[in-house]
């Protein structure tokens, strides 16, 4: 029996749910944003469950899903971030922000630079924005900088020193 494989370029569409082994929602289940990246559609979602706010990053082959406290606390910048690969997919890199950032730079370890969407958690009831990354296959994420209106670096998380 031949399977075929999902294309890569599809970006996730249908009722959004939660992926098997995910917390249950206790609310909707909002899309935050779609795309298209490097050639992989996904699509990113959000909802409440018992575990916190849960965040979801889909992909035509897969995804992944994180939940807790993963909006910034108070004084702080960055919230949540999450960043993976596979030997097959692309490097993604996810995340929270507070509102006042307007975008995200991300620094790969090679030197490249991966371009991010950022989108506003209003849809969802929560205050902030995420953000989502697709990288090249094999690609590690060394940094995220979060700039203000003007440009001017707000903060920078390093996932891996420099």
């Amino acid at each position: 029996m031949r399977v075929e494989e999902p294309n890569p370029g599809e970006i996730p569409a249908g009722q959004p749910a939660a992926i098997s082994g995910a917390p249950e929602p206790i609310g909707p289940i909002v899309e935050i944003g779609r795309g298209r990246s490097l050639g992989f559609g996904w699509r990113y979602v959000v909802y409440e469950s018992t575990d916190g706010v849960c965040t979801q990053l889909e992909l035509a082959g897969g995804g992944g899903s994180g939940c807790g406290s993963i909006l910034p606390p108070a004084g702080e910048v960055f919230g949540s971030i999450g960043s993976g690969s596979s030997s097959s997919g692309p490097t993604t890199v996810e995340g929270m922000v507070t509102a006042d950032v307007a975008s995200v730079r991300v620094q790969l370890v090679n030197g490249g630079g991966v371009d991010v969407v950022m989108m506003s958690l209003e849809p969802a009831g929560l205050t902030g924005k995420a953000f989502v990354g697709i990288a090249h296959v094999g690609t590690e994420v060394e940094s995220i900088t979060a700039l203000g209106e003007d440009g001017e670096v707000i903060e920078t998380f390093e996932l891996l020193a420099p």
